[in-house]
């Protein structure tokens, strides 16, 4: 097996960024696309950070992973964009060789937690899916089962838990929600709707009702985009 470590070139960023929607069978529909894993990897300038393939004498890529030190939550450092072939023979090597080469660059760089799998902080992909039920949605994680065994069998073990509901229906939400919004009602709130061009000038009170809410998240942290637009960058707003 070959190690090749993160350079910011065009070949090596489209090889990891192609490889999963080449090598996924399961679940192929909750991949991060190419077009949007580049983008994530041109956000390593933002973060301190790195990144590893592995390939084998062929040259066939094996799999690939990430690992960045948290920007605000001190010795603190990340394992994700971990993906694998899990059809090749040595997928467990290759598994082990990744979250070995991850785990020693953050011991490396002052981190006495390591949390995994996740992409640079929680806005981005964090988080297995360990449950068996047919059920999926595409905005959450849905890996193949052997990535949770590799992990958990290199020293990881479960940080934190939570879980979905998923219906085909809003009635059970509208059932769920009605009492909540009558005691918004009986405390003088009001509602209206929002069109679309009113969108814009409510972005930056909604981003702040909903960094309120996300402050109570796991492993929260902020996180400045670079894509805003004009007017929330004067303000600099944080994502």
């Amino acid at each position: 097996m070959k190690v090749i470590e993160f350079v910011r070139e065009d070949t090596y960023i489209d090889r990891f960024s192609c490889f999963a929607e080449q090598v996924r069978s399961f679940a192929r529909e909750n991949i991060i696309p190419p077009h949007l894993m580049k983008r994530l990897l041109s956000l390593s300038s933002k973060f301190l950070c790195n990144f590893w393939m592995i390939e084998d004498s062929a040259g066939n890529l094996l799999g690939h992973i990430g690992a960045s030190i948290s920007n605000s939550i001190k010795n603190t450092g990340y394992v994700g964009f971990f993906e694998l072939d899990i059809k090749h023979t040595d997928y467990q090597l290759t598994g082990k060789t990744l979250l070995s080469l991850a785990k020693t660059w953050l011991r490396d760089h002052k981190a006495t937690s390591i949390y995994g799998p996740l992409n640079y902080n929680t806005w981005f992909s964090y988080r297995f899916r360990v449950d068996d039920s047919p059920e999926n949605c595409i905005w959450e994680p849905n890996q193949p089962r052997e990535y949770v065994k590799l992990f958990t069998d290199n020293g990881f073990k479960t940080a934190e838990r939570y879980y979905s509901i998923c219906t085909d229906k809003m009635n059970s939400f509208i059932k769920n929600n009605d009492n909540k919004l009558n005691q918004c009602i009986k405390s003088g709130f009001t509602f209206s709707i929002v069109s679309p061009k009113e969108f814009n000038d409510l972005l930056f009170p909604f981003y702040t009702i909903a960094i309120k809410c996300f402050k109570k998240a796991f492993l929260y942290e902020l996180f400045l985009t670079p894509i805003l637009p004009t007017h929330l960058k004067r303000r600099k707003v944080l994502y």
